[in-house]
């Protein structure tokens, strides 16, 4: 029976993985395992750079954001704040009588890194203030509009990436 267990034990230290030589070998990817990369799906804040507005943008029209707080994986920065990025507006509507608020739609398409545009989901709509004294007034209420669909310049929103990101290694 001794010997079995002697056998065992022999065999499963020759199979079992080496032991990490420090910490950092388990925390950060060592040359010999490729680059880093940041996982689809991780979440980018972004912010708008200029106001978005239903009664001067239409259909097709793009406007800019940028990466609101530096994107983290592990210690290195993935994606720095400040990085440019883009937006478009996928579908609008405007102000209409009896008091219809106007609404705009937007998604959130792609930021550029080192070069690269890195695509990114992220969509949102935005809508303004309905007039409902324009349903009280009859005839005349079709001369009442509603508000213009705004965002603010600096408002913040969520988008993730849709494809791994590789990290470019940090300057020596």
């Amino acid at each position: 029976m001794p010997f079995r267990v002697a056998l065992a034990l022999a065999i499963a230290l020759q199979t079992a993985p080496a032991p990490p030589e420090s910490a950092s070998d388990i925390l950060l990817p060592r040359p010999d395992r490729g680059p880093a990369v940041l996982i689809s799906g991780t979440p980018v804040v972004l912010v708008t750079a200029q106001e978005l507005n239903s009664a001067t943008l239409k259909e097709g029209d793009v406007f800019a954001l940028s990466v609101a707080h530096d994107v983290m994986a592990g210690n290195r920065v993935a994606i720095p704040a400040g990085t440019a990025a883009q937006g478009r507006i996928v579908w609008r509507e405007g102000k209409g009588g009896w008091g219809k608020a106007a609404k705009l739609g937007f998604a959130i398409e792609w930021l550029e890194i080192h070069g690269r545009r890195v695509p990114l989901s992220g969509s949102y709509r935005a809508a303004g203030k309905r007039n409902d004294a324009g349903k009280y007034v009859g005839l005349v209420g079709i001369f009442v509009t509603g508000k213009s669909a705004t965002v603010k310049a600096g408002q913040e929103f969520v988008a993730t990436t849709r494809d791994p990101l590789p990290i470019e290694p940090a300057p020596r």
